[in-house]
């Protein structure tokens, strides 16, 4: 396993849970601070086949069910959608760092080796199983009869081994954190403009994020200022400056520029390897979809590694085709959502994505 964030770890316990020995290459040396907070409703069916719908209902430091979506998209007026009428359940905010430390050590306890600070340096086929060296802290030679890639949306090894990365649309997030006293309510909140959007949520622990959804030609402009500056921005909305309280810019724990649009490989497995989470397929955040399918594709390949390696030859082939209808249907759902937003067909933002050809 190439990769210690969600999928990786989600992969590599459940590969334990079905006798697997799983060895997990992160290049981080510990957790780190990512946009990413939200698991949707659609989740929770997924969350209790792994087994982790318990586990976070027992950690409210860390997990806690989401009052719902405060939207102001396609009009003015605010809408609200109650998670608790939702019909799979409320959905959950989480406190994205702590829960990857989490899923690392529920890895660790179903078998796997974890191994932080080690880079994938070379892999190379041997015979029928793979060599892999890595550098940084943790300098080691593997063998393994079969690879998945959890590096996100890099996608390095399957880009190494000849996968190629199609996008389907180019969007960036500037993203702002900081820490403030828990909310009670704990709604996202998203609101159209008419050069894109806005996204915003409180985690558990206090932790707050804001981020502002533009298209990527604007990244190398914005990425280039030293401070991401929101606070002009802001006042411009109407949900947001009314739900989201900015603390003095010295107060802000985190500043980043993201990659935020879709792209996927134009295959997710191959011989003796699979691609699981963004390094499969990247979701757009307004999908809700990313911690989703990160979950749900690390199980998957899970399944497929072991009906592979006890000669299922056709089981990387069904995983991949599994992982193309997913990011298929999500790309006919992400062009009809944009689509529902019309004040701004005119604006560059909007007419790309009312511009989008139908997914065949």
């Amino acid at each position: 396993m190439v990769g210690g964030g969600p999928a990786g770890a989600v992969a590599a316990a459940t590969l334990g849970g079905l006798g697997l020995r799983a060895v997990v290459l992160e290049a981080a040396t510990k957790p780190r601070w990512k946009p990413g907070e939200a698991l949707a409703p659609e989740c929770n069916p997924i969350l209790d086949r792994v087994g982790l719908s318990a586990l976070l209902a027992s950690r409210p430091d860390i997990a806690r069910r989401s009052a719902g979506i405060r939207s102001a998209w396609g009009s003015g007026e605010i809408a609200y959608r109650d998670g608790f009428r939702e019909p799979f359940g409320a959905g959950w905010i989480i406190d994205r760092s702590q829960f990857e430390r989490l899923l690392s050590a529920r890895a660790v306890e179903a078998g796997a080796e974890w191994f932080w600070g080690a880079r994938l340096h070379a892999i190379e086929r041997y015979g029928d199983s793979w060599r892999l060296d890595t550098s940084g802290l943790a300098t080691h030679r593997f063998d393994a009869r079969i690879v998945i890639d959890a590096t996100g949306r890099p996608a390095g090894v399957a880009r190494r081994l000849g996968a190629r990365r199609i996008q389907y649309q180019s969007q960036i997030a500037k993203v702002v954190g900081w820490t403030a006293r828990p909310i009670e309510a704990a709604w996202i909140s998203v609101e159209s403009d008419p050069d894109g959007w806005w996204y915003s949520a409180s985690a558990p622990n206090g932790s707050q994020l804001l981020a502002q959804f533009r298209e990527s030609t604007a990244a190398q402009a914005g990425a280039l200022k030293p401070r991401i500056d929101l606070y002009d921005a802001i006042a411009a909305t109407r949900l947001m400056r009314s739900v989201v309280a900015l603390p003095p810019r010295e107060a802000l724990t985190h500043q980043a520029v993201a990659s935020a649009g879709s792209a996927a490989l134009d295959h997710a497995a191959g011989e003796g390897w699979l691609a699981i989470g963004d390094a499969a397929a990247a979701f757009d955040p307004i999908s809700s979809q990313g911690l989703s399918n990160a979950i749900a594709s690390a199980e998957a390949a899970a399944h497929a590694a072991r009906s592979w390696i006890e000669g299922s030859g056709d089981a990387l082939d069904a995983y991949a085709a599994r992982m193309t209808a997913t990011y298929d249907a999500y790309r006919r759902a992400l062009r009809a959502h944009y689509q529902t937003e019309t004040r701004w067909r005119d604006r560059p933002f909007w007419r790309r994505r009312h511009d989008w050809p139908a997914c065949r």
